[in-house]
């Protein structure tokens, strides 16, 4: 019998004494040598020619890649334009160029960008493209395919090109660095990242709203939440997590608030200055400390604690208390954040605050995003657009043009039973 093995380096092939037996592929059910798999069912697979007496190989990685680059291998034999030895450009396949990204950079990319390189890698826009392939018509489709989706809003769409984008720029860096010779890679994210006014949210609480959803919070700790939010215009990760003895100091009467964009940035910080209204709310809470002196190192006195003395969750506030008081009364499309709108708002209203001064209570490094948080209010634009009214003086009356349109007035006819004279 003759005795048969695989080839280590054919993969679907099978040799024997006698020759060479080339069996079907597992995936088109074809024979051919020119493409292969060196380990079996690992869908990698390499390309391969016969030229001038030596076998030339190239792991290409997808199958249905590797038939191109063998049938182009062959164009270029049969018309004399193969040419092994040259420098040649290296095709990294786009899946495997997302994964290793992810893996570098873990620490930096957070749980919103390793979702969305991760949802990317997943895309059949994606699947079995290298990265030089990747074209701006297919993260069109990619966008569209997610838009059918109703919560597919504008920032999400910014956070898939912004992150997408990032890659292909760190990509290219590396390339650069250590494969000069090949030409460069465009960008095909550039241009499809909307503007800020596309994604811009016009939503505050008005007066009558803060009525009816303080009415409607079951307790005076939910409504001095609000009242809090309202009053310092702090985001809910800052005003959740407030601690008597590290951000509030009631003698300085101030609250410090902080924010971080991405885990390898520097965490800024601000104060925010309590006014009478806020001082009054802090002080009617339970946890209020009688005493000002300060805990033993480790200790946490929260501004909102849970039922157990611990930090109170804020999404579990969020589901539990947040969204029936909304129902409860009335009031439709807000969200917590919007609080935040609400502070800027209202600080807009007054005439003596400057635009620097809100992006200062509110933490922003510069006006620009201020200018997306503070909204004119109906009112507020009736008196901008009034400053602007003038009295106008009455003319007085032309006697002189009322007794010339008198004079030029056609005179009456005479009667017809006038007796001359």
């Amino acid at each position: 019998m003759e005795a048969e093995h695989h080839d280590p380096g054919g993969g679907g092939e099978r040799r024997s004494r006698k020759g060479t037996k080339v069996a079907s592929c597992r995936l088109c059910k074809k024979r051919h040598r020119g493409v292969y798999e060196n380990t079996p069912g690992a869908n990698v697979w390499y390309a391969r020619v016969w030229y001038r007496g030596r076998i030339h190989r190239k792991k290409v990685g997808p199958h249905g890649l590797a038939l191109k680059v063998h049938g182009k291998w062959r164009a270029q034999i049969a018309e004399g334009r193969f040419f092994p030895n040259a420098i040649t450009t290296r095709e990294d396949l786009l899946t495997d160029a997302l994964k290793h990204y992810r893996e570098l950079r873990t620490d930096d990319l957070g749980t919103d960008g390793a979702r969305v390189l991760t949802r990317w890698e997943k895309a059949p826009e994606v699947k079995g493209k290298t990265v030089r392939d990747f074209t701006t018509e297919d993260a069109e489709n990619y966008i569209k395919r997610r838009a059918a989706s109703p919560h597919y809003s504008p920032s999400t769409r910014n956070k898939d090109v912004s992150y997408f984008h990032t890659f292909f720029e760190h990509y290219e860096d590396r390339r650069r660095h250590k494969r000069p010779h090949e030409p460069a890679i465009p960008n095909p994210m550039k241009g499809l990242r909307r503007s800020e006014k596309d994604r811009e949210r016009v939503r505050y609480l008005t007066d009558a709203e803060e009525k009816r959803l303080l009415g409607a919070l079951p307790s005076d700790t939910d409504r001095a939440i609000v009242l809090t939010a309202i009053y310092s215009g702090l985001r809910a990760g800052n005003l959740f997590a407030l601690d008597w003895d590290r951000h509030v100091n009631l003698r300085a009467r101030t609250i410090q608030g902080s924010s971080r964009k991405g885990r390898t940035k520097a965490l800024r910080r601000w104060t925010v200055a309590i006014n009478d209204t806020l001082l009054a709310v802090l002080r009617g809470l339970p946890s209020y400390p009688g005493d000002l002196c300060r805990l033993e190192p480790g200790g946490r006195r929260w501004v909102f604690p849970n039922a157990n003395g611990g930090h109170l969750d804020r999404r579990n506030w969020y589901h539990r208390v947040w969204l029936p008081a909304l129902d409860k009364a009335g009031i439709c499309n807000l969200h917590f954040h919007d609080l935040r709108h609400t502070t800027a708002t209202r600080l807009l209203a007054s005439p003596e605050v400057k635009l620097s001064e809100i992006a200062a209570a509110l933490g922003h490094a510069d006006t620009r995003m201020t200018e997306r948080y503070a909204h004119l209010q109906p009112g507020r634009m009736l008196a901008v657009m009034q400053t602007m009214a003038r009295p106008r003086p009455v003319p007085a009356p032309d006697l002189t043009r009322d007794l010339t349109l008198a004079s030029d007035a056609p005179k009456p006819a005479p009667t017809a039973n006038k007796v001359s004279a």
